[in-house]
């Protein structure tokens, strides 16, 4: 029996890839291709996620429509929710997701990479990549909370990035040294 009104979302497979399917009325209204998912990507069983349905029917349109290096951002109050729903649109995709705190002592470096002190040897400081580089590399969302305390210097850079669809990346040469080579952006990324 079919009731009037009803709306949810479903996980499907096919072709060997899965999808997350919106359901109105029994009837299946848009399709996702959900990612491959990652080791910080948990199983969300579709039904469980407790959302604002048409907020997030609407991020999960923008980034079908826009595509890869697409910024969403939501205005609101504190505390009414807007990283959740990023974040449930993250995972219903099967999305590694991010986040970060924007601060006014952000420098445009923060974006491409960030000190590190013993990862590769005791006592031996280096340079890792950041959250953005790694999601750029690996693809992923990331939530940028409180942009307005970003410095426009680092949010001009950030778009600057996303055009140009390639980002900077540490790669080892055939002599094991580290050298940094300009690659493409992840399709979904």
């Amino acid at each position: 029996k079919r009731v009037e009104g009803y709306r949810h979302f479903d996980i499907e497979k096919s072709g060997g890839k899965e999808y997350l399917v919106f359901i109105k009325d029994g009837v299946p209204e848009r399709r996702w291709q959900r990612g491959a998912g990652g080791a910080y990507v948990p199983q969300v069983k579709v039904p469980d996620i407790d959302t604002n349905e048409e907020l997030l029917l609407s991020i999960l349109i923008n980034q079908e429509e826009f595509g890869q290096d697409h910024l969403i951002e939501l205005f609101g109050e504190t505390g009414l929710g807007k990283g959740k729903m990023l974040r449930a649109a993250a995972h219903l995709l099967n999305e590694d997701y991010f986040f970060i705190a924007g601060n006014e002592d952000m420098e445009v470096e923060d974006l491409s990479e960030t000190r590190s002190l013993g990862n590769t040897e005791t006592g031996v400081s280096g340079y890792e990549p950041s959250i953005i580089a790694d999601i750029m590399h690996r693809g992923g969302w990331v939530c940028l909370d409180e942009r307005g305390k970003i410095p426009a210097k680092v949010l001009n850079e950030l778009k600057s990035h996303l055009s140009g669809r390639n980002h900077v990346w540490n790669e080892k040469d055939a002599n094991g040294n580290n050298v940094k080579k300009t690659v493409s952006n992840h399709p979904r990324a």
